[in-house]
């Protein structure tokens, strides 16, 4: 980071480390596996706006598109200025970013633990579902997770709660990932798929196979066990 010299965008605490052990187990101590695999990331788009579907990593958000403007290189990727830039904690890049690669969150109340997990205060809202929004509906709470003492997670509260975004999803179908899913291919609505079936732990690597439908099926899921 040229702003804070000796620090890094990303505290190599850890957390962190355990969180990518399996890829760092592969490229730490080759600088030229590292400087590849930077450079292909470089080259991805933060999403893609076609005719008749849209894709994302996480969340499509107008606004958040909005936000990044002119800060994307061609092709709507990330610039090495972006990447600093959006590392600037609760900053509008930064939020944008969040939003659109890992999704936006809302306070649970009573935190969670994902089996063998670190405790998680906020959860990944669940965009693609039509309100009215409560943390019970619209809270991603991943299957088997517990309250930091090691109890049942209980059931959240139906009282209403504001909506960190809402999804136009009339203008055309999105696909997403990264909201883990495991078990039945099955889409999400209509016009939204999550294609996240856990490839990162051991389950299925999934695609959607869009043939210019209006509306999604579940029939169009496709998986590989690779």
């Amino acid at each position: 980071d040229t702003d804070l010299p000796g620090s890094r965008l990303r505290p190599h605490n850890k957390k962190n480390r355990a969180q990518h052990r399996a890829f760092l187990a592969e490229v730490e101590g080759d600088p030229a596996t590292q400087r590849l695999v930077i450079d292909w990331f470089m080259t991805l788009p933060l999403w893609l706006d076609l005719d008749g579907l849209r894709v994302v990593h996480a969340c499509w958000d107008d606004k958040a598109i909005d936000v990044l403007g002119e800060m994307v290189g061609p092709g709507k990727t990330l610039t090495p200025e972006l990447v600093v830039a959006a590392s600037r904690r609760d900053s509008a890049l930064y939020n944008a970013i969040e939003h659109l690669l890992k999704g936006p969150e809302v306070d649970v109340q009573v935190a969670f633990c994902v089996p063998g997990g670190h405790k998680q205060p906020r959860a990944r809202f669940r965009w693609w579902l039509p309100g009215p929004y409560s943390l019970n509906t619209h809270a991603d709470i991943p299957p088997g997770s517990v309250t930091p003492d090691g109890d049942p997670y209980p059931d959240l509260p139906t009282d209403p709660i504001p909506a960190p975004v809402k999804v136009d999803l009339s203008t055309a179908p999105v696909i997403y990932g990264h909201y883990w899913k495991s078990g039945t291919l099955d889409i999400t609505g209509d016009m939204s798929a999550c294609v996240d079936y856990s490839a990162g732990n051991g389950g299925p690597l999934v695609a959607y196979r869009w043939s210019g439908e209006t509306t999604l099926t579940s029939d169009h899921l496709v998986a590989s066990d690779r």
